[in-house]
């Protein structure tokens, strides 16, 4: 019995017949996660969708094969992308002609879900973050661990601790002397 899937997933991301209706056995998802290369790209290329205070927090290149080779889909898809702790998300999508679109969603069980008949570089847009939570808050340098700093502590407290001897030895003899001047 051939196991009928209703449902392809690749790297997170979901794709199925809004009919549900079962794919063929030779179709296949393939999804690579690209925010390493196309970020700068998409920033650059989708500005008009980007507002100041956003950011491309994830770009997927989504495609569908059938044996093997990447076709697009024969009517609508389903696709459902992964998202979590991201402020006011925008899906923006590059068509095959090059240009981009944002792109209508819902949000459900952790996913951006959209329909589309055509597949390929999709993005989530997010607020930049804005880390307040250590607003006011003092944490003292501990031995470089928060900046840094691979000063080696141990060497200024030996430092120290020869200074100390000194001025103790020198206190010392200094206090021997004036006993034997009297």
């Amino acid at each position: 019995v051939i196991k009928q899937n209703t449902e392809l997933e690749d790297n997170g991301v979901k794709v199925e017949k809004p009919d549900g209706t079962s794919f063929l056995p030779n179709f296949a998802l393939k999804v690579e996660d690209v925010t390493n290369t196309k970020q700068t790209e998409i920033t650059t290329d989708a500005k008009e969708f980007i507002e100041e205070k956003q950011e491309v927090k994830k770009v997927y290149d989504v495609k569908l094969l059938k044996d093997g080779v990447e076709v697009q889909p024969d009517g609508i898809l389903k696709v459902k992308i992964p998202y979590e702790n991201i402020n006011n998300p925008i899906l923006i999508k590059k068509n095959t002609n090059g240009t981009y679109e944002k792109i209508e969603y819902k949000i459900e069980d952790g996913y951006l879900i959209y329909e589309t008949d055509e597949l390929g570089i999709v993005s989530i847009i997010g607020d930049k973050e804005s880390n307040t939570s250590v607003m006011g808050t003092y944490t003292p340098n501990i031995g470089g661990a928060i900046t840094g700093d691979e000063t080696n502590i141990h060497f200024y407290i030996g430092i120290g601790f020869i200074a100390l001897g000194l001025i103790s030895y020198l206190g010392f003899k200094r206090s021997k002397q004036k006993d034997t001047f009297q």
